[in-house]
C-alpha cells in the first residue's frame, strides 16, 4: 500500500508537480534505507525502479526532483545492488 501510494505521488501531475512527486521520491529512498540488508520489498523492486525511470523521461523535470530521483537509485544501491545495477 505505502509503495502504491509513493508511485501516485511521483507521477502525479497535480499543481506543485515538483514537490508531489519529490515526496514520493523521499518516501522511496526512505523505504529502501530502512529496509536494506532485507528482503521486505523485492516484490515491489522492479515496479519501484521502473516507477523511478520513467519519472526520469517526464517533463517538467526540475533540478531538485532530479536529484529526489537519484536519491532513490542510490538508496536501492544500499538495499540491493546486484538488482539495482
Amino acid at each position: 500500500m505505502v509503495v502504491k501510494m509513493a508511485g501516485v505521488s511521483v507521477l502525479s501531475k497535480e499543481p506543485t508537480i515538483a514537490v508531489n512527486n519529490s515526496e514520493g521520491c523521499i518516501l522511496l529512498q526512505l523505504l529502501f534505507q530502512i529496509y536494506a540488508g532485507t528482503q521486505a520489498l523485492d516484490p515491489y523492486f522492479l515496479d519501484i525502479m521502473g516507477l523511478v525511470r520513467q519519472r526520469m523521461t517526464v517533463l517538467p523535470r526540475p533540478k531538485i526532483l532530479v536529484r529526489h530521483l537519484l536519491s532513490v537509485f542510490l538508496a536501492a544501491l544500499a538495499y540491493n545492488p546486484t538488482n539495482t545495477l
